[in-house]
């Protein structure tokens, strides 16, 4: 009986011992309707017509993606949409400030243009994982053993892509070859 009562004391001491983890929390990315990662949103342009965003947003692919002939790639001049697979490698930070990357994040961009405005989207987004490609979305289960390097490289994709888009929308501004050609007769 003592030895029973010393051994659920030492029992119930062993959790004091253990470490304290806060639980982890996936990162907030932007969903869609259907519970898929997908960033989207309008841009308005004042006094510039479809054409024009077309070239821009072609002017701009061109020169972020200088291995662009290389990507998959749609220039459809007459919907005035550019549509590409582009990918780059999600990157996560060690403690002794090593950068290490993780995973592939392959994506589908589509710009669409019309008069005074453009939508951009970036859907579709997969991770590699040796062999195989699946969905980001998987990704985000906290229950994974590697979920922490997981939410890492989330936040890592999430950062590259928002520079992209920031990228993107500079460019939209600047006006295309075309329109500069134009101007000067």
């Amino acid at each position: 009986m003592k030895k029973l009562l010393l051994f659920l004391l030492a029992v119930s001491y062993f959790p004091l011992f253990a470490q304290n983890r806060l639980p982890l929390v996936a990162p907030s990315l932007p969903v869609d309707s259907m519970h898929l990662v997908t960033y989207r949103q309008t841009v308005n342009v004042s006094n510039t017509m479809a054409r024009e965003l077309f070239n821009r947003a072609e002017n701009w692919y061109r020169i972020y993606y200088p291995g662009w002939r290389g990507l998959m790639h749609t220039f459809d001049s007459t919907n005035n949409r550019l549509t590409a697979k582009c990918q780059f490698w999600a990157v996560i930070t060690l403690k002794d400030s090593t950068k290490l990357r993780t995973f592939p994040v392959r994506y589908t961009l589509t710009v669409d243009c019309k008069d005074r405005k453009y939508r951009y989207t970036i859907n579709e987004i997969n991770r590699a994982d040796k062999t195989t490609y699946f969905p980001i979305e998987k990704s985000l289960d906290p229950n994974d053993k590697e979920a922490e390097r997981n939410f890492q490289s989330l936040k890592n994709m999430d950062q590259q892509l928002h520079m992209q888009i920031d990228s993107l929308k500079k460019g939209m501004l600047k006006p295309s070859e075309a329109a500069e050609k134009k101007d000067n007769w």
